[in-house]
């Protein structure tokens, strides 16, 4: 049912602090959920194949403790069963020395028409594997915050380093785009409209809160909290 992957944190994935950055995580979890996805045949290839791809709608995660540079972590991933348009996918974060429980997170997954860009049912494809019927652990509220609380604002173009394979910007770079006051220890994001090459997204914040917008489509909501 689940994949199990042992990671050593790298500079690259940490801020100047040294430790573990929002855009790092987001990478760790997005790689293990798409070597789990490889494995069991429904990865970007084998999707493609078909006209399909999984595209990330919302993730978020929970940090008990600091992450630190060049840290060994295991990370256990487990499906859960598709809604109607969507995908759940848990994970478990340890710490490998000690085998403590360290972070959880979670994140929804749609699939899109390669070819319409539009929303596909979940029942283009069935798992080919056991899927628990209910997460453990996050539940996905939806972010509402009063954008006049936002006073601070600035505008990020899309370049070519952002696009990953799906032709729009990846998850992780929405990431690195914000602004943080300190090391997050919780993190949500929701993406909402797609972005592409050479777009440019106003983002507006506060100390813990973001928005973005292309042209008047808004974009992306994020919130965090800080150890």
């Amino acid at each position: 049912m689940g994949h199990k992957v042992e990671v050593k944190i790298t500079d690259n994935m940490c801020g100047f602090n040294r430790k573990l950055k929002p855009s790092g995580m987001l990478d760790i979890l997005q790689s293990v959920a798409g070597e789990h996805a490889n494995l069991l045949k429904i990865g970007y290839l084998d999707l493609k194949e078909k006209g399909y791809a999984f595209v990330l709608a919302r993730i978020k995660y929970d940090l008990y403790e600091e992450i630190n540079c060049y840290q060994e972590i295991i990370v256990e991933t487990t499906p859960l069963a598709p809604g109607r348009i969507d995908f759940d996918r848990d994970f478990e974060i340890y710490d490998k020395l000690t085998n403590r429980l360290i972070a959880i997170a979670t994140s929804k997954w749609i699939i899109i028409d390669l070819n319409t860009r539009k929303i596909c049912r979940s029942s283009v494809f069935t798992y080919p594997c056991d899927v628990r019927d209910k997460g453990n652990y996050l539940e996905f509220d939806k972010l509402s915050f009063d954008e006049e609380d936002l006073n601070s604002n600035y505008d990020y173009l899309i370049r070519h380093n952002d696009i990953d394979f799906i032709g729009h910007m990846n998850n992780t770079k929405y990431a690195d785009a914000l602004i943080y006051e300190g090391v997050c220890k919780h993190f949500e994001i929701n993406f909402i409209h797609e972005v592409k090459l050479n777009e440019v997204i106003n983002i507006k914040y506060s100390s813990n809160k973001f928005i973005g917008y292309s042209g008047n489509v808004l974009s992306f909501k994020a919130y965090c909290t800080y150890f």
